[in-house]
């Protein structure tokens, strides 16, 4: 069994637009660039959250799988599509305009056997509600790769706190 694994990465977690497409598909997609895609991919998220770009026709979110599901430790009732998802985070950042999240660290874990990975981010939130408050958190994403689609991102778990990670194990 074949597996790439990255250490944390930190860096800046500001990219520029284009850098969150997914690698092109056609021809022989080499692994070895994995965990630098993924890790493009899942700052692209971030950057767009921060930057305000939540509409699902936006270059930053279509990297996301149709069978696509976020949930979140504090809230187990919300399981939510991209649409719903992109909806949610609308309301969170209009609540609060200096909502912003920062990466501190980043793994990727990547199976090449089964084409899928792991993104693993861990940073600080800020409160939707107290915009003074700050909240550690553990955020996990997780892709599968298709020739046809590359690297989409099927799954969006949040664990709050410095705790949080608990929520997975």
């Amino acid at each position: 069994m074949s597996k790439v694994l990255r250490p944390p990465q930190p860096r800046p977690d500001q990219r520029s637009p284009n850098s969150f497409k997914s690698p092109t598909c056609h021809g022989k997609y080499s692994f070895d660039n994995a965990p630098e895609d993924l890790e493009k991919i899942a700052r692209g998220f971030i950057s767009a959250i921060n930057r305000r770009v939540l509409s699902s026709a936006a270059a930053e979110w279509q990297p996301i799988s149709p069978n696509f599901r976020a949930s979140f430790d504090q809230e187990p009732d919300l399981n939510l599509n991209r649409e719903e998802y992109l909806r949610w985070l609308a309301k969170i950042t209009s609540m609060n305009p200096s909502h912003v999240i920062r990466v501190m660290d980043v793994a990727t874990y990547v199976d090449t056997e089964t084409r899928r990975a792991e993104v693993w981010m861990t940073g600080t939130t800020s409160d939707a509600v107290h915009e003074d408050l700050v909240h550690q958190c553990v955020k996990v994403l997780e892709f599968a790769f298709s020739q046809e689609h590359g690297w989409l991102c099927v799954r969006y778990k949040r664990m709050r706190g410095p705790l949080g990670a608990e929520a997975v194990f």
